[in-house]
């Protein structure tokens, strides 16, 4: 079983309303889009760029990821990753 790496992460551009690209720590950019399901959940507020977010990428694509359910939970500002 592969393991799904975690990461907080900035916005740095948003694509549209469902997808945007994050900077990590070593400033690379991921591609990463969120599902309308966890977007009905938040409410449907739209993020900006400079929001912080929790990802999930996968350790075969790390220019990939989706946005984690636990940023709609979380206060990321603790920058506490739910292991």
């Amino acid at each position: 079983m592969e393991k799904i790496l975690k990461k907080i992460v900035r916005i740095v551009k948003i694509i549209d309303r469902y997808s945007f690209v994050v900077a990590s720590e070593n400033e690379s950019e991921i591609y990463v889009t969120v599902s309308k399901k966890f977007m009905k959940a938040y409410d449907g507020k739209a993020f900006k760029i400079g929001d912080s977010v929790i990802i999930e990428v996968s350790p075969y694509d790390l220019s990939r990821g989706r946005v984690h359910r636990s940023t709609f939970l979380e206060n990321l500002d603790a920058g506490k990753l739910d292991e």
